[in-house]
Order: structure tokens, then C-alpha cells, then sequence
């Protein structure tokens, strides 16, 4: 089986600027980012955000629920998280 490193995190947000944050620590926008709505399976998320204005329309959507807290968390797919692209790299 092989192992790697990758980027995985998440944090619970509750205004722009506390996204801001969480983007800029985990290498936002080559990580690219996913935004969930509190609770929500697929039809309550935005994936692949790979850009400042695409985070900054992805957050507004959000919290604009009626909880107004999403849980924003690093994209561990493969071709969003370029940890994972680079592991793969080396096992090519």
C-alpha cells in the first residue's frame, strides 16, 4: 500500500475573515478548497474552489444559511491537493 504526504484540515467559519485564515494556511489556491454547509451531504457544498473571487462567492452562499457557520476544509482530491500530486509523482 502506498503512503504519502498529503494536506488535509478543516475549520468551522463563521465570517470571511476567518476563511481568509484557513485559506492562506492551508497554500489556498493551489489547495484548493471545499465549503459545506453545517449538515449537509453534496447538495449542500462547494468543491474545487481554486480561486480567491470562487471562495469569496462560495462563502457569502454559505453563510448566507440559515445557521450561518459552514465547515471549510481542504479538497483531498487527488488533482486539488498538491501534496497528493506529488506522491503520485513519485510512485509513476
Amino acid at each position: 500500500m502506498a503512503q504519502g504526504r498529503a494536506r488535509f484540515a478543516r475549520r468551522f467559519i463563521r465570517h470571511w475573515a476567518a476563511l481568509e485564515a484557513f485559506a492562506q494556511e492551508a497554500g489556498f489556491p493551489a489547495q484548493h478548497l471545499v465549503l459545506r454547509l453545517e449538515g449537509a451531504c453534496d447538495s449542500g457544498m462547494r468543491r474545487g474552489i481554486d480561486a480567491w473571487t470562487g471562495l469569496e462567492d462560495a462563502c457569502a452562499w454559505a453563510l448566507a444559511t440559515a445557521s450561518g457557520q459552514a465547515l471549510a476544509e481542504t479538497d483531498g482530491r487527488a488533482h486539488a491537493n498538491p501534496l497528493r500530486m506529488a506522491n503520485i509523482g513519485l510512485a509513476a
